[in-house]
């Protein structure tokens, strides 16, 4: 298949040491939603590999801060358009389409999210940072309870090491962790040093 690259970042022409300044998109604090939308990710040779369908972006016309990271349990697929949120990245075998009602994006940049146990497609000037709760649960053991307990109606993450990372829900339905607030600005921190031979899986 094809691959696309994304045009919006230019890696010859970073003039700073701090490369979150040389990404425009980043001025903005919100980013607006463009209705449902479909992911649909590709083999290296080009064939799909799965395609999900999540309403996640249409549930908010007010936008979703960039410093959120939204739990999904819709979709299959991690997705960071925040560069702040990442480090290492690269490009992938294989890419992913994103289809909404207003537009389709296609990416094939991939990143370690904060030491996350797995690779995250990577999409600057996307909509949203999302984690999705089947790759969540593979990995981390998480409890939620809707009524009772110390912290109703929320998404607890719990780590290997004893820490939690809480997925809150907004005013708009949402669960979310505010990432600008969570401990050392870190989602799911693994303590294993990341292999970047994922970047072939």
């Amino acid at each position: 298949g094809v691959q696309h690259l994304i045009h919006s970042v230019n890696w010859d022409d970073i003039n700073s040491p701090d490369e979150a300044t040389n990404f425009t998109f980043l001025s903005q604090q919100i980013f607006q939603s463009d209705g449902p939308i479909q992911c649909t990710e590709f083999k290296k040779d080009g064939t799909v590999s799965q395609v999900q369908n999540t309403t996640i972006f249409s549930q908010s016309n007010n936008g979703i801060p960039s410093t959120w990271c939204l739990f999904d349990n819709q979709s299959t697929c991690d997705i960071v358009s925040n560069p702040k949120l990442v480090k290492d990245i690269g490009q992938g075998e294989g890419h992913m389409q994103l289809l909404t009602q207003a537009r389709s994006a296609t990416t094939n940049w991939m990143a370690d999210a904060s030491g996350y146990y797995r690779l995250v497609w990577f999409h600057p000037g996307g909509i949203a940072n999302i984690l999705s709760l089947v790759n969540v649960i593979a990995k981390y053991h998480v409890t939620h309870d809707s009524r009772d307990g110390d912290r109703p109606n929320q998404f607890c993450v719990h780590k290997d090491d004893g820490s939690k990372r809480l997925f809150t829900q907004s005013k708009l339905g949402l669960f979310y962790l505010d990432v600008a607030k969570a401990e050392d600005h870190v989602v799911l921190l693994n303590t294993v040093e990341f292999n970047r031979s994922k970047y072939s899986d």
